[in-house]
């Protein structure tokens, strides 16, 4: 028989001692919490629009050549 989440969680739950069972609480908690940070992609299209097809294209172009580049003496 396969365990349920939430009964796998209350297992684990129930092996810690009090104190850690407050912070998974205050853990549990604070997820309900948060909220994303930043715009949604679509909010940037407006922005976008203002470019042309060719600065869209240098700009991808200059992304893709800073990408996965390591500076060893930048550290």
């Amino acid at each position: 028989m396969e365990a349920t989440l939430e009964s796998e969680i209350q297992s684990e739950l129930m092996t810690l001692p009090p104190t850690k069972q407050r912070e998974v609480l205050a853990f549990a908690r604070s997820l309900k919490e948060k909220k994303a940070i930043g715009m949604p992609g679509a909010s940037y299209f407006p922005i976008v629009e203002d470019f042309s097809p060719e600065d869209l294209a240098e700009m991808d172009a200059a992304i893709w050549e800073g990408c996965e580049r390591i500076d060893v003496d930048g550290w």
